[in-house]
């Protein structure tokens, strides 16, 4: 543990970052994010491919995904784990980065639909295959953090 540099609320402040506890609880919770996030993905494929939803509908969906994305990823980034936790860290952050290159690639195909007014197959399929890399990272990630909590 860090330098004590005094107490914010219930939460001591230290130098050197944060307890192991801490970040254990942030990382939960940015788990917990990309899960919901991994789950809006996989429906817009899905009421893409049964036809249930517009373009319109469908880019602001997967353009609030990604923002969204893009700052649970900035706010994991500046997290300052306790030297143990460097390799949860940087696996999570891999993680983030393969859920955002799913939403990429679903963003993609509903632009070329925009624009071309053409449907692309292989780019949703890519985006289907993407999604599911994230899930085979995202899972023995899920499964080692829980019961440390």
């Amino acid at each position: 543990m860090g330098l004590c540099l005094g107490f914010y609320g219930d939460v001591q402040v230290t130098m050197l970052g944060m307890t192991k506890r801490q970040f254990l609880k942030r990382t939960k919770e940015c788990l917990d994010a990309q899960g919901i996030h991994v789950l809006n993905i996989s429906e817009l494929i899905d009421l893409e491919r049964s036809g249930k939803i517009n373009e319109k509908e469908s880019y602001e969906r997967i353009m609030a995904i990604m923002k969204d994305i893009e700052s649970i990823f900035a706010g994991y980034e500046r997290l300052n784990p306790p030297s143990d936790c460097y390799d949860t860290k940087s696996k999570i952050l891999t993680s983030i980065i393969l859920l955002q290159e799913a939403a990429a690639a679903f963003y993609e195909y509903i632009l070329t639909i925009i624009k071309y007014q053409s449907k692309d197959s292989s780019k949703l399929e890519k985006a289907y295959l993407l999604l599911n890399k994230f899930r085979e990272a995202f899972k023995p990630l899920n499964n080692s953090i829980n019961p440390l909590l």
